[in-house]
């Protein structure tokens, strides 16, 4: 028996300052192994679930690969917003997606001044890789990156998770 499932992320990510939205942009992104190794093992062998997944955004142009990992994820993690990761509010699976139940915000301090991409993950702290049992979600580096951060500006950022058979 051979059992193959597609699995992609859209990213919906609006860039705002004050009342005036700057960008907007959608992406697709990367599954890393970690992830779907996961998901596998939650679903066939009763592993762990982690039922809060955390967005965190990346402020290098890095672009991500299946091999990375929570404990190695290659990308550079963004120190422009205060607090922990957001939490990724989001409904009940439907039509074979999970999708956004509310926009996460960011409100950023102009560290970054260019946001690269974003990521999902299942620890809330910024900038820990060591956590034990910490794992890489869908990565995505967008097409067109978020330029000239400014303190004050808020990303609006909608994670939508899909799941098809790949018809095999």
């Amino acid at each position: 028996m051979k059992v193959k499932i597609a699995q992609k992320t859209i990213w919906e990510v609006e860039h705002w300052r004050g009342e005036k939205l700057l960008s907007r942009s959608i992406d697709k992104n990367i599954v890393p192994d970690q992830m779907v190794n996961h998901c596998l093992d939650v679903i066939w062998n009763g592993a762990t679930q982690f039922p809060t997944w955390y967005i965190g955004l990346t402020n290098g142009t890095y672009t991500p690969q299946a091999s990375d990992t929570y404990a190695t994820p290659g990308i550079s993690e963004a120190s422009s917003y205060t607090g922990d990761r957001k939490v990724w509010s989001k409904g009940s699976a439907a039509s074979k997606q999970v999708q956004y139940s509310a926009a996460a915000s960011f409100t950023l301090n102009g560290n970054d001044s260019t946001i690269y991409g974003a990521f999902l993950c299942n620890v809330a702290t910024p900038g820990d890789t060591a956590a034990a049992n910490g794992i890489l979600g869908p990565s995505a580096k967008f097409t067109t990156e978020k330029t000239g951060i400014e303190n004050g500006d808020v990303l609006k950022v909608r994670v939508t998770s899909t799941g098809a058979d790949d018809g095999v």
